[in-house]
């Protein structure tokens, strides 16, 4: 009986882990998103930029729906489980939760555990396909860098022309400040 409670807990804290990991994959794919489009003081790729944001976008929906609640239908009736708990008036709940025995808590408690693993399963798999759109989406976000990088060093990049600088443009300030004082000879 002990086993199959901690089993039941175990699986119940698998489920919340996998909801904080999409939580926290679902606040990066914001921040590089706004990050993405707030930015215009960078020469970009509008292919790469657009490739970028279509793969943050699908990240974002797999995270999405592995945070979604999900329930299993034809699952037996519990007493665990809120979905049948809530199916039955409360006198007749607690007249049925009065009269179970141990062999009922065990049935009970093990038919849960399956259901949480069948939870868990599509949890992981949609958190899995989240976390590589990812990690893809850093692909052509990493090439636009070196391509801002790159025309800074030979000497293409522009100014934007209104005077705002994002904390992405004033952290390109050192490699400017390199390639001017390399030009003009101080650094040769």
């Amino acid at each position: 009986m002990e086993f199959a409670r901690f089993i039941l807990e175990h699986n119940q804290t698998l489920i919340g882990l996998a909801d904080t990991k999409a939580s926290i994959v679902l606040g990066i794919d914001g921040i590089v998103l706004a990050l993405l489009f707030g930015d215009n003081s960078l020469p970009s790729n509008m292919g790469l930029k657009i490739l970028t944001a279509l793969l943050l976008a699908l990240s974002a929906v797999s995270a999405f729906l592995t945070i979604k609640p999900r329930t299993i239908e034809g699952t037996p009736a519990s007493n665990i489980f809120f979905g049948t708990i809530r199916k039955k008036t409360r006198e007749a709940y607690v007249s049925d939760f009065r009269s179970i025995n141990d062999e009922a808590i065990l049935d009970d408690c093990t038919n849960n555990i399956y259901t949480l693993a069948t939870i868990e399963a599509a949890k992981f798999h949609y958190l899995k396909i989240s976390l590589y759109l990812l990690m893809l989406a850093f692909v052509p976000l990493g090439l636009m860098l070196l391509q801002s990088n790159w025309a800074i060093l030979i000497g293409t990049y522009k100014e934007p022309t209104n005077s705002t600088h994002t904390s992405i443009s004033k952290s390109l300030l050192g490699i400017r400040l390199l390639r001017s004082h390399w030009s003009s000879g101080i650094l040769q």
